[in-house]
């Protein structure tokens, strides 16, 4: 594609044209797409960006100014099955404290309509955002206690490739929604929660397998894995092509075909999958931990290998098959004992 623009507005004003990265003005742009299994599109759009002042816009420190980016998108999007007039709008960054709350802080939100010129109803949306809850330090650096969810879905009658869905969320445990509450009623500070309740909840599947480091700033510009999806237990789905949905502290991108990871534990006991489905691979990577069982005196341990005669280790099932270029891993590990035996 093409895309030029006017220079970005630098004065230190409460309303301003230009982008989050400061980087463009008001701009137009030419765009062509082929997807394989989808349908060719040509688009001619104009955009424009808009800063704009909503806490503190009179302090004489332009630096203590807080300030929302909102992006209004306008194309023409033509196929060989449909002529679509297309209309965005995105909030680019956090408001936070939003409507008052202290411990609220919503963003990255977009709202988009297509409607096919043929047609008297709209044929497609866009719409999604984010909510963070806990305290505006916490939760626009990432420091624990806080919840980040996010969720994102497109649907098109018209465009095929343009249909994805995206659910995520970050860790979330019993004792993280205690210590996020007793931010704000004193009274719980003083509740003792027993440790495996403390931690049971949801994981990521990442933090668990290779260490990623999922610290970052939301209130960057692309410089951190603040929208890591390895850094969420998130469930997605986009039947025809990956999808990148741009922000001011990231990109979130959808994979294509099905994938879902997550960990779940409770009270200590961890089951944890990751799975993805699409055109050229196929992933299952699942695991738990050891299970004991007792049925009416009936004894079994089940793990992952015996040492001696005893199960060790918890079960683990890993398929992971390449179509292109074509690769395979299997790796399957499980054993029980019965201890009368």
């Amino acid at each position: 594609g093409l895309r030029v623009g006017t220079e970005p507005d630098t004065s230190e004003s409460n309303f301003a044209v230009v982008n989050a990265a400061g980087t463009l003005g008001v701009s137009i742009y030419v765009e062509y797409e082929y997807v394989f299994g989808g349908v060719p599109t040509q688009s001619l759009g104009v955009t424009l960006p808009l800063k704009v002042c909503v806490e503190r816009c009179s302090s004489a420190d332009y630096g203590s100014r807080h300030f929302l980016y909102l992006i209004g998108d306008l194309s023409l999007v033509v196929s060989p099955t449909a002529q679509l007039v297309r209309g965005t709008l995105t909030m680019d960054g956090f408001w936070t404290r939003a409507l008052g709350i202290p411990f609220l802080q919503i963003g990255d939100i977009m709202l988009g309509v297509d409607w096919d010129l043929k047609s008297p109803i709209p044929t497609g949306f866009s719409l999604g955002g984010a909510v963070c809850l806990g305290r505006e330090e916490n939760c626009m650096n990432r420091v624990p206690p806080y919840i980040e969810g996010r969720v994102y879905v497109g649907v098109s009658a018209t465009l095929p490739q343009d249909n994805y869905f995206v659910a995520m969320v970050s860790e979330l445990t019993v004792g993280g929604i205690v210590a996020l509450v007793s931010d704000y009623i004193p009274e719980l500070r003083s509740l003792s929660v027993p440790a495996r309740l403390a931690e049971s909840g949801v994981y990521p599947f990442a933090s668990a397998t290779n260490g990623t480091d999922c610290a970052g700033s939301l209130d960057g510009y692309k410089d951190s894995t603040a929208l890591d999806l390895e850094c969420f237990a998130f469930l997605s789905f986009s039947p025809i092509k990956e999808q990148t949905l741009s922000f001011r502290s990231g990109d979130v991108v959808i994979p294509a075909g099905v994938a879902l990871q997550g960990r779940l534990n409770f009270l200590g006991w961890e089951i944890a999958i990751s799975l993805a489905l699409s055109k050229k691979r196929l992933l299952v990577d699942a695991w738990m931990d050891p299970v004991d069982l007792n049925i009416g005196g009936f004894r079994m341990r089940i793990g992952n290998h015996l040492e001696g005669k005893v199960a060790v280790g918890g079960a683990r099932f890993l398929v992971d098959l390449g179509l292109a270029p074509p690769s395979a891993l299997v790796d399957i590990g499980g054993a029980f004992d019965i201890p009368m035996l």
